[in-house]
C-alpha cells in the first residue's frame, strides 16, 4: 500500500504531534472528572500486559477532538486515526472514551491494549513514532499494533448475563448440559444443573442470581447466589471451563456476582469450599476479601467463608488489583 503522507512530512510533524499528545495525556491524567480502572477493567489490563494499570485514567468526552494545528488535524484524519466516528483514543495511560461508548468492554479491551505498546515503547514518542509509521504504510485497520489490539479484544472480552429464568433457563441448562469439556467439568454442570431444576425459586431474582459468562457465543464458565436469610446469600457453584484458566474467568465472575448480591441488598456473602492440594482457592478468595467463618451447612471438611458486601457498614470494595490465583 502507498503511503498516505510522504515519509519526510510525517517526520517533520512527529515532534509537534508528540508534543500535542503529551499535552492531552497530561489533561486526562490530572482532569477531575477522569476515572480509574474499575476492578474488572483491571483484570483486562493486566491480560493486557498494562505493567501500571494503577496508572490509567479513562475521561469519558463528547467526541474525541482533533489537534489544534491545521496540518496534524488533516494528517490524522488523512490516515484515520480521529474521524467522527472514532469512539476511543489512548495517548499514553490516558484514555479518552466517547461517552455513548464509556460501557463498551470491548473498546476498553482494545485501548488497553494500546496502553500496553506505549508502556513497551518507554515513551509517547517512540510509540508515536511507530504507531504513525504502521498506520501510514498500512492504513489504520491493517496496522501491525491495531490489528494486535482489536484481536486482543477479541479474544479477552467476557460478557455476563443474568438468567431471567421466565424466559432463558430451559435454553441456559441446554447448551450448559451440551458443554463439551473434561469429565469433572461435566459432572460440576450436572450437579448445578439438578440443583436449579430442583430448586429454581431459590435462584430466581431478587433473592436469587444465576449469572453466565459468554466469550463471543461460547459459555465459559457460571456462577449463582441463593439467600440464606434477609441479609446473607451464599455464592454456589464457580465454575468455569478448563480452557479458560489463567485468564481471570473465575475472578471476573466473582466480582459480578459481588455487584449483583450488592445490588439486591444483602449485607454479606458466604460460601464453602473444600481444600485444594496447593491451597489456590483459599488464596483466590482471601484476596476478594473473604474471611473465615461459622459453618452454615454440614459439609463436613469444607473451609466456610464469608464476605461483607460493598455498601454494608464498614465494608471495602473488593481487591481486583492483585494478581488472581489460577482460578
Amino acid at each position: 500500500m502507498a503511503q498516505l503522507i510522504p515519509e519526510d512530512l510525517l517526520n517533520q510533524m512527529l515532534p509537534r504531534a508528540a508534543t500535542w499528545a503529551q499535552r492531552q495525556e497530561g489533561f486526562i491524567l490530572h482532569h477531575c472528572e477522569a476515572r480509574a480502572l474499575s476492578p474488572q477493567e483491571q483484570i483486562i489490563a493486566r491480560r493486557a500486559d498494562v505493567q501500571h494499570p494503577e496508572a490509567v485514567r479513562l475521561l469519558a468526552v463528547p467526541e474525541i477532538a482533533l489537534p489544534d494545528e491545521e496540518d496534524l488535524r488533516d494528517a490524522a484524519a488523512a490516515v484515520g486515526l480521529i474521524t467522527a466516528g472514532t469512539a476511543g483514543l489512548t495517548i499514553g495511560h490516558g484514555i479518552f472514551v466517547r461517552q455513548d461508548c464509556l460501557n463498551d468492554s470491548k473498546l476498553i479491551a482494545h485501548e488497553l491494549r494500546h496502553v500496553a505498546q506505549f508502556e513497551r515503547h518507554r515513551s509517547i514518542s517512540a510509540f508515536l513514532q511507530q504507531y504513525l509509521f504502521e498506520v501510514n504504510q498500512y492504513g489504520y485497520h491493517d496496522a501491525p499494533m491495531e490489528h494486535e489490539a482489536r484481536a486482543f479484544a477479541e479474544a479477552v472480552t467476557i460478557r455476563y448475563e443474568v438468567v431471567n429464568f421466565a424466559d432463558q433457563l430451559e435454553k441456559v441448562l441446554l447448551s450448559i448440559e451440551d458443554t463439551q469439556e473434561t469429565a469433572l467439568f461435566r459432572l460440576w454442570i450436572k450437579e448445578f444443573v439438578q440443583g436449579l431444576k430442583e430448586s429454581p425459586e431459590l435462584y430466581r431474582r431478587p433473592g436469587g442470581c444465576v449469572l453466565l459468562a459468554f466469550s463471543g457465543s461460547r459459555l465459559v464458565g457460571y456462577v449463582g447466589f441463593r439467600p440464606l436469610s434477609s441479609t446473607e446469600c451464599e455464592m454456589r457453584c464457580l465454575i468455569r471451563r478448563d480452557s479458560e484458566w489463567g485468564k481471570s474467568v473465575g475472578r471476573g465472575l466473582a466480582l459480578e456476582l459481588i455487584k449483583q448480591a450488592s445490588g439486591a441488598a444483602y449485607r454479606s456473602m458466604k460460601l464453602f469450599f473444600f481444600p485444594d492440594w496447593k491451597g489456590k482457592l483459599a488464596g483466590f478468595y482471601k484476596s476478594l476479601g473473604f474471611v473465615p467463618c461459622d459453618a452454615f451447612t454440614d459439609a463436613k471438611g469444607a473451609v466456610f467463608v464469608e464476605l461483607v458486601l460493598p455498601g454494608a457498614h464498614g465494608a471495602k470494595p473488593p481487591e481486583g488489583s492483585r494478581r488472581p490465583a489460577a482460578h
